[in-house]
């Protein structure tokens, strides 16, 4: 399950709003025993305190199975020997790799050369930090993201995503690509897939994104809810640059386990 736009609505504050159906869809899954985890695009908070803010509005969600793009990280860079990062954003997106025994540097400090970059959720960001990133990625080091999109769902409005702003500037700047960790990589998927200990193509990804869930789905053979309680209604999913569509659209989560396909999953 993804978080914004699907199970919830965020406002600025932090604070939730649960959309229709997605108390019930968790506590269904639950009822069934079959595994499931809610991942969200977005790592400015600990993964546990996001868990605890959705179990608030009545989401009960086990924070060991709450996932961001900086845990899909950390086991990137252990699982290809990358043990020191240049970490720009704040602490929360910084500790999965730090839970996992990575050495996380800070820009503007005096540290060794790194094996990687990695830019998760910004709340600031100043000339010195763009030196540092640059000094590793002239050393040819890659550059890699949690998420480069504009914005989250949000209520009322979409969320801007700060994040994403400090990316572009950077491809621009040091005149790299960034690797994108989170969804829709293939990283992201193979992650979600092993955690769960299921094959991709026995797994359902439940999202309110044509552009992150849905293409991660439909990219690479998971079956692919789309709902229109986020980011897109449905007119947004028609929209020619729109390029795979859900194998099932539904307004929100209502009755979703009722739906869906389970015993071809």
């Amino acid at each position: 399950f993804d978080v914004d736009g699907t199970l919830a609505l965020r406002d600025r504050s932090g604070g939730h709003s649960p959309l229709p159906g997605a108390a019930d869809s968790i506590k269904k899954v639950r009822s069934l025993g079959l595994p499931y985890l809610v991942f969200t695009n977005g790592t400015g908070r600990l993964a546990a305190d996001q868990a605890a803010g959705l179990c608030k509005v009545g989401i009960e969600v086990e924070a060991d199975l709450y996932i961001t793009p900086s845990h899909v990280a950390a086991d990137f860079f252990k699982s290809r020997g990358m043990t020191r990062v240049l970490g720009i954003g704040v602490p929360a997106a910084m500790q999965p790799l730090l839970d996992l025994g990575l050495t996380v540097e800070s820009p503007n400090t005096d540290f060794e050369a790194v094996d990687a970059v990695y830019i998760g959720s910004v709340s600031q960001f100043s000339v010195g930090d763009i030196e540092s990133v640059s000094k590793q990625l002239k050393r040819g080091v890659g550059l890699y993201v949690s998420t480069d999109v504009r914005h989250f769902a949000g209520q009322g409005a979409p969320l801007v995503n700060f994040s994403g702003a400090v990316v572009a500037a950077v491809e621009y700047i040091c005149g790299v690509r960034a690797e994108v960790l989170g969804k829709p990589s293939r990283y992201a998927m193979d992650y979600a897939a092993r955690r769960l200990g299921v094959a991709i193509e026995d797994l359902a990804v439940i999202g309110d994104d044509p552009f992150l869930e849905v293409k991660m789905a439909r990219d690479f053979g998971a079956y692919s809810v789309g709902v229109t309680s986020g980011i897109a209604d449905f007119e947004g999913y028609q929209r020619k640059e729109v390029l795979s569509q859900p194998h099932l659209l539904r307004n929100d989560l209502v009755g979703l386990l009722d739906e869906l396909p389970l015993h071809k999953l």
